[in-house]
């Protein structure tokens, strides 16, 4: 039975591997949660502005327009500190990519040992029944000429 003496190693390799890959799965969900914010303050901004040209065209105080303008450079700020988040959002998602390839590194290097270790067990098994089976048939060859000698 072949029994591959890194086996632990390669199982807990697998499975850092697989935390990596969670921990990518969940940065590319908040990079997606921090796109979709930025979408909303953009769009926010726009309906604020388009808001603001259709009531200019029907009359507007100039203390509402002032509250447009006031609301507008808000969102502005607020699309700035989102494009920051969005931005170590993506870095944290390289980093983790970098991360998953490091671990699937590692586990494909222990996986390609345990392959070799294998191959080599599978062929020391075959050479060993072979062994065995020549074994066999000598042993019944002499066994066969002792009763003609007889």
């Amino acid at each position: 039975m072949f029994r591959f003496h890194l086996q632990q190693i390669l199982n807990f390799r697998r499975q850092h591997e697989e935390t990596k890959e969670f921990e990518l799965a969940q940065t590319r969900r908040v990079l997606r949660q921090e796109e979709e914010r930025l979408e909303f303050f953009r769009n926010r901004r726009d309906q604020c502005q388009q808001e603001l040209l259709g009531r200019q065209k029907a009359g507007v105080s100039p203390g509402e327009i002032s509250i447009y303008h006031a609301y507008t450079e808000h969102m502005k700020e607020k699309i700035q500190w989102q494009i920051e988040a969005l931005e170590t959002a993506r870095k944290q998602v390289e980093e983790k990519k970098e991360e998953v390839l490091a671990a699937r590194k590692d586990r494909k290097i222990l996986d390609r040992l345990r392959e070799k270790k294998h191959q080599a067990f599978l062929v020391d098994s075959r050479r060993q029944e072979r062994k065995q089976l020549d074994e066999v048939a000598v042993g019944r060859y002499q066994q066969r000429a002792r009763e003609r000698g007889r």
